[in-house]
C-alpha cells in the first residue's frame, strides 16, 4: 500500500505545479527581457560613444542569456506537463483490485511467498540410468 504523498495523482499534481512555476518563471524572465530591451534602446540614444556601445554589448548577453534560460524553462515545464499526464494516465489505466482467490491479469512475478506445485515432497538428485539399462 502506497503512503498519501505517493499516491499518482498526488504525484501528478506536484508535476502540474512545478510546470506552473517554471511558467511563472518564463513570463519573470520575458518581463525582464523586455526591460532590458527599453535599457538599451535608451543608452544607444543617449550615450551613442563607446561606452555606451559597451555597455548595450554587456546587455545583450543578458538578454542571450534569459533568452536561453526562457528555452529552458519552457522545455521544462512542458516536460514536468508530459511527466504529470503519463501519471494521470497510467494511473487511470490501472487495474481495479482484484477479489480474493481471482488471479490479477499480466504477468505475475516471483514473489517470497512458497507452495508446493506437485505431490512429492523432498529434494530431487538428477541421475544418470545404469549403463547396462538401454536408454530410449
Amino acid at each position: 500500500m502506497s503512503t498519501p504523498e505517493h499516491e499518482p495523482d498526488v504525484v501528478a499534481a506536484a508535476f502540474e505545479q512545478v510546470a506552473a512555476w517554471l511558467d511563472d518563471f518564463v513570463d519573470v524572465l520575458d518581463d525582464g527581457m523586455q526591460e532590458i530591451r527599453r535599457l538599451v534602446t535608451a543608452v544607444v540614444e543617449d550615450w551613442p560613444d563607446a561606452r555606451g556601445r559597451e555597455w548595450c554589448s554587456q546587455a545583450e548577453f543578458i538578454q542571450r542569456e534569459f533568452g536561453r534560460q526562457m528555452d529552458l524553462g519552457l522545455e521544462l515545464s512542458r516536460a514536468a506537463g508530459r511527466t504529470a499526464a503519463e501519471i494521470s494516465a497510467s494511473a487511470a489505466a490501472e487495474p481495479t483490485e482484484t477479489q480474493p482467490g481471482q488471479a490479477p491479469d499480466g504477468i505475475r512475478l516471483g514473489g517470497t511467498e512458497g507452495s508446493r506445485v506437485g505431490g512429492w515432497s523432498g529434494m530431487r538428485i538428477a541421475t544418470l540410468p545404469d549403463p547396462d539399462v538401454p536408454v530410449r
